[in-house]
């Protein structure tokens, strides 16, 4: 089923939460053509990553993390399947950033553009409910070079090292 817009030249938000959306490859791949005024999208409770065609799941979230006029992106509670490499080298003007309840290990703390350092403007960080393995302190090294960021949650992840500062909701 393809789904075809018209540019919308002046939408800001969009929120397309909790809708099953797993097939719309096209939709992603065409997101920044059709919402060039985008800053805020909200795609959280979906399946986006749920295929078993794991370059299907990286085409959409390339796609995702290519809209470089994004302010803030909720992309929380869509499980990744596969091995996905997160690439935020295009967000320079995120804010807010909601990964959580993703099933992320370790995969977004890689080389330098895939890294949270290259976040400079973010003010929020969500990254609770996953795996993250690393040393928190570790984790809180990659993104205190930030001195925009003035909330970060790293909650409940089931594999955390240094568990006092995992339990703490903001830091």
């Amino acid at each position: 089923e393809c789904l075809q817009l018209d540019k919308i030249e002046k939408l800001e938000k969009l929120n397309i939460s909790k809708n099953s959306l797993n097939s719309l490859e096209k939709f992603y791949e065409t997101i920044e053509e059709v919402f060039p005024s985008l800053i805020d999208l909200n795609v959280a409770h979906n399946e986006l990553f749920n295929s078993s065609n794991n370059k299907l799941n990286q085409s959409i979230l390339d796609a995702i993390l290519s809209l470089e006029n994004l302010t803030k992106l909720n992309i929380s509670d869509n499980e990744i399947k596969g091995n996905l490499k997160f690439n935020f080298s295009q967000m320079e003007n995120l804010k807010v950033l909601n990964i959580s309840k993703m099933g992320i290990l370790n995969r977004f703390l890689g080389d330098q553009n895939t890294s949270l350092e290259v976040l400079t403007n973010l003010e929020e960080l969500d990254i609770s409910e996953n795996k993250i393995s690393r040393n928190t302190v570790e984790l809180l090294s990659a993104v205190a070079k930030n001195k925009n960021l003035n909330k970060i949650d790293i909650s409940k992840n089931k594999k955390c090292l240094g568990r006092g500062l995992c339990d703490k909701r903001r830091i």
